[in-house]
């Protein structure tokens, strides 16, 4: 089957640029050229391996996600690259005519490859990840929000997260957001919220939470899911969770 033949291709590629990321980061190359090189390394295997394939990657400004198109970050967390040496993924996610068919996004650092496959499931290299159970309040939440996304938010939309913080456990910014997002899926997280967020950063990761019934959307967003542009991301580890701050603080209406 063409599809699993697909995933164990992209799997051990994922695997292999993660060592080369690794190495490059030992080496303290910039993270520009070490992106570049594992952008090169996955696509050019790809093609060589699968004909007629397409990307969305950085540099692609179109919307068509017509046939098969493979959406990649090559390096997610750049900053977190070169200060901590830490923290930064690999994501690469293969659509269908705009439906998503199976995401990878590998912690390099940490050597752990978190894979989802849709109506299959997801795992955290060869363990499966639970389906998210229980209910929470936002008293007993922790949530990733950056204050680049609570100062966008306000200037754009007039949306006020600052009244949000003080009803929250904790919130944090590391990053990371494909990371940020499979903690999500585990159940470590309990909330993310983006200003801007790109398909490349998600279109992955939504894939485990799909798998795990966390939820996810683009609140402001009419059209499709996955675009080229970025947007207002939320994702929860409950419904109940997104429907409140969808409706008590984006001002959108409900999911």
């Amino acid at each position: 089957m063409q599809t699993d033949e697909k995933l164990n291709f992209a799997r051990q590629l994922v695997l292999q640029a993660a060592c080369q990321l690794r190495e490059d980061q030992r080496q303290q190359l910039p993270s520009l050229l070490a992106a570049q090189r594992a952008e090169k390394k996955i696509i050019s295997q790809i093609r060589r391996r699968f004909h007629r394939q397409r990307f969305l990657d950085a540099q692609t400004t179109e919307d068509d996600l017509s046939g098969p198109v493979w959406i990649l970050d090559p390096l997610a967390g750049k900053i977190n690259y070169e200060i901590w040496g830490c923290h930064y993924a690999i994501s690469l996610a293969y659509y269908e005519e705009g439906q998503p068919v199976f995401g990878l996004i590998a912690d390099v650092q940490r050597e752990d490859l978190y894979t989802g496959v849709t109506m299959a499931g997801a795992w955290k290299n060869d363990t499966a990840l639970p389906v998210l159970t229980g209910d929470k309040s936002l008293s007993e939440c922790v949530a990733e929000i950056s204050l680049d996304s609570v100062a966008e938010l306000k200037r754009r939309r007039g949306i006020q997260l600052e009244k949000l913080g003080p009803l929250l456990r904790a919130h944090r910014s590391t990053g990371c957001a494909a990371l940020s997002l499979c903690q999500i899926a585990q159940g470590q997280l309990d909330l993310m919220l983006s200003a801007r967020l790109s398909p490349q950063h998600y279109a992955a990761a939504v894939i485990l939470l799909n798998e795990t019934q966390a939820v996810w959307g683009l609140p402001f967003q009419r059209r499709a899911l996955i675009s080229s542009s970025p947007t207002v991301f939320l994702a929860a580890s409950q419904r109940t969770l997104y429907t409140q701050l969808v409706n008590q603080y984006l001002s959108v209406n409900r999911l």
